[in-house]
């Protein structure tokens, strides 16, 4: 399906390319689903959804078009869970709705809970989850696969590691504010804290007076070992790319460099300063970082301080993973 849109001499074309795959999927939700259309808790299992949506958007999750993954992998990942997670009838709608997103966070946010296949029943329900046999060496090199209900092709676009990285953190982070919720009420709306919409979005050109440099979390790779390490880092320019008009870089741009320094955190002033220079491509971008500028009393530069709230928690909750702190066992 074509739409031209006619602006002064020029035009747009946006163009839908196969339609009737995300047709199918609708109409297969609503088949396999009628059968729960009148359980007590059917409701509850739909709410659920509707916050793993919420939680998508709030959290800033990349989309299919930035390199995430596309919104019916993660419908179907909440399904897998939602569906043969066992509640009990009499609970509150409010209780069931926070156990059935409980399950669902915890069941991937395991060490190795991205790192298998997961395969959908074409006319029910049943899905199976399948964990690779070999373990990754860190859980960025997580290895996911989600095939249509349908055809059984993987409906999931190639991951960068950085991608990985990122999408383990917000699971984890989910899962330790619902498992605290039953203490206290409150970190159940925080579990929903919107951060800037920008934050895990990669500006595909630095604006003068605007935008001359960012922070951001960049997951770097040792050549001798393999390993990889997360680092706060000053992005100072981006490589042009002729011909996107985007104000974002794909995830899996392997063309284009993101040029910067690293940075050090020096005790003596308690502030960030540049380290190393250092040139990246997008695929190790993970997301942004806030920073702020530090300056002497006549205006003179000194460094950056980093912001204790979000970017904080990121850096240190990354670097958590990274060290492996869990086992890749999970009850399946």
């Amino acid at each position: 399906l074509s739409i031209f849109r006619a602006m002064e001499n020029s035009c747009k074309v946006d163009l839908v390319v196969n339609p009737w795959q995300s047709m199918m999927h609708v109409e297969w939700y609503r088949r396999v689903t009628h059968p729960f259309a009148y359980c007590r808790t059917a409701a509850s299992r739909t709410n659920m959804l509707r916050c793993v949506k919420w939680w998508l958007k709030v959290r800033g999750i990349p989309q299919t078009k930035e390199g995430g993954l596309p919104s019916i992998a993660w419908l179907l990942l909440a399904m897998h869970t939602c569906y043969h997670e066992v509640v009990n009838d009499d609970d509150q709608p409010t209780k069931v709705v926070r156990d059935l997103l409980y399950a669902f966070f915890r069941y991937y946010s395991v060490q190795c809970g991205l790192n298998g296949i997961l395969t959908p029943a074409r006319d029910s329900l049943a899905s199976n989850f399948t964990m690779r046999p070999t373990a990754p060496k860190q859980i960025c090199f997580s290895e996911l696969e989600v095939h249509c209900p349908y055809s059984g092709h993987n409906l999931l676009p190639r991951l960068t590691p950085a991608t990985y990285l990122l999408l383990a953190h917000e699971l984890r982070r989910a899962e330790d504010m619902l498992r605290q919720a039953s203490f206290q009420e409150n970190l159940v709306m925080a579990l929903f804290q919107e951060v800037p919409s920008d934050i895990n979005s990669l500006p595909s050109r630095l604006i003068a007076g605007t935008l001359e440099g960012f922070g951001a979390l960049i997951l770097e790779e040792n050549t001798s070992d393999g390993s990889c390490a997360v680092e706060l880092v000053f992005v100072s320019h981006i490589d042009s790319k002729p011909g996107w008009q985007a104000d974002f870089l794909h995830r899996l741009d392997s063309q284009r460099s993101l040029h910067g320094h690293r940075l050090k955190f020096c005790s003596e002033d308690q502030i960030y300063k540049k380290d190393v220079s250092i040139c990246v491509s997008p695929q190790n971008f993970i997301c942004r970082a806030s920073l702020t500028d530090s300056k002497t009393a006549d205006g003179k530069h000194l460094g950056w301080s980093l912001d204790m709230g979000e970017t904080s928690d990121r850096l240190n909750g990354m670097r958590g993973l990274m060290a492996g702190g869990d086992t890749c066992e999970h009850e399946r």
